[in-house]
């Protein structure tokens, strides 16, 4: 082998590694957050622990919408009724680990926590604002390197104007930097009770796991 060819597998190695290396990072971070789960779980199993005060407010009805998930299928918010949910924002490409990854991260730990009432009496939705880049193709491969089940984690996207409407009916802003692509925004999570009326904001990633299982149980 010649230097040339040499240098050339090199440069194929490079890329190889970078374009693995996100996924690889959400895989280490997500057996993490599972580890984590496990032992809270074991934590409010625990008998004799004394139940937290009811502390919702009334934030009125959540907002209608008709989107499309991680399989192409139509996902509306009457499908939610009945059902305990909890929702947040993200988008894909988000360079900043404490955003919204740390976003999805907590939603695994809320997946893995919940045990069988995961998907038959609570529905996890995460709704994208960045429509173009984020089809549903990409959000599949996004919910699957978290280690998403889809039968309760719901990825949702749609077309500019229905994401608008979404982001505008839950108060949620966000700019994207056309230069950077980076878009700015505020990071919101809202659990909505089974008649469809929000309970409970969570501002940014400061909500405790604990304290978000603690809410979902009072509204089962």
């Amino acid at each position: 082998m010649n230097a040339r060819e040499s240098k050339k597998i090199v440069r194929k190695n490079k890329k190889t590694a970078n374009s693995g290396g996100l996924a690889m990072r959400i895989k280490y971070f997500v057996v993490i957050a599972s580890f984590l789960a496990v032992i809270l779980v074991m934590t409010l199993i625990i008998p004799g622990l004394p139940k937290s005060e009811e502390t919702f407010s009334d934030f009125g009805t959540s907002t209608d919408f008709n989107l499309i998930n991680q399989n192409g299928e139509i996902v509306t918010s009457d499908d939610l009724i009945d059902k305990v949910v909890l929702m947040d924002f993200i988008y894909t490409r988000c360079s900043m680990p404490m955003m919204c990854l740390l976003a999805s991260l907590n939603f695994v730990q809320v997946q893995q926590a919940l045990g069988e009432k995961f998907g038959t009496e609570v529905i996890l939705i995460t709704i994208t604002f960045d429509p173009g880049y984020d089809t549903p193709e990409v959000l599949k491969q996004y919910g699957e390197s978290l280690g998403a089940d889809f039968s309760g984690w719901q990825f949702l996207t749609g077309d500019n104007q229905k994401i608008s409407e979404v982001m505008q009916g839950y108060g949620l802003w966000y700019e994207e930097n056309v230069e950077t692509g980076i878009i700015n925004h505020t990071m919101l999570t809202v659990l909505i009770d089974r008649e469809g009326n929000i309970r409970k904001q969570y501002l940014g990633n400061l909500a405790e796991l604990y304290e978000i299982l603690d809410d979902i149980q009072q509204l089962l």
